[in-house]
């Protein structure tokens, strides 16, 4: 009777013992796959930043096309990202800078998957010169501001119902129209969040 409650207790045993090195060895599994998904989409989005890097300066010949450009890039990421379970959300502002009108061009494009969204934007000019608008995501806002070619003007985007502010350098030339493109880019998903900002400023030839 001993050897026998013996033997079903050691059985017991290395029963627990089998399902505990599963359990560890499907854990191990879990864990190195999150891993690899984490890698996965950091590669991802350093993949986007580089992109919105470029995208300004391959288009320094066509300098009306670059916010529309970069809008078109923003959606058909958003699109990839959908097909494989990822949030991204983006907030885009663009200038271009005409020094012969002084006039310079601001495109606000709300990404963020939020709706009837406060955006306001403020210009340092002497004097300030500022606008504000209501948008919904995907939504595009446009204004024209005046400047004086050759100075440096700080351009404040506020978002009040998200608490967001962002303060933007713009650097014009007395001689050269410029465009600044700003990206305000994120990627979130079940296991990790990125975020970065981009931010590139270039001499129309």
């Amino acid at each position: 009777m001993k050897g026998q409650v013996f033997l079903l207790t050691a059985g017991i045993i290395i029963a627990l013992l089998v399902a505990l090195k599963g359990f560890a060895v499907v854990q191990q599994i879990s864990s190195e796959r999150e891993i690899l998904d984490i890698a996965l989409e950091d590669l991802f989005f350093k993949n986007i930043e580089t992109e919105v890097e470029r995208i300004i300066g391959f288009l320094a010949n066509t300098p009306n096309t670059i916010s529309d450009n970069s809008i078109d890039f923003l959606n058909f990421t958003r699109t990839g990202s959908d097909g494989h379970s990822l949030d991204f959300r983006a907030l885009f502002v663009g200038t271009l800078s005409n020094t012969t009108k002084q006039t310079m061009n601001i495109t606000v494009f709300q990404f963020l998957r939020e709706n009837t969204l406060n955006v306001t934007i403020r210009l340092d000019t002497t004097p300030v010169q500022t606008n504000s608008t209501f948008l919904d995501d995907g939504g595009i806002w446009i204004n024209n501001f005046t400047f004086t070619p050759g100075q440096k003007y700080n351009l404040t985007v506020s978002l009040p119902d998200k608490n967001y502010e962002e303060n933007i350098t713009v650097e014009t030339k007395s001689n050269k129209d410029t465009y600044t493109g700003f990206f305000d880019l994120k990627l979130i998903s079940i296991r990790a969040e990125h975020r970065s900002k981009v931010q590139q400023t270039i001499k129309i030839s």
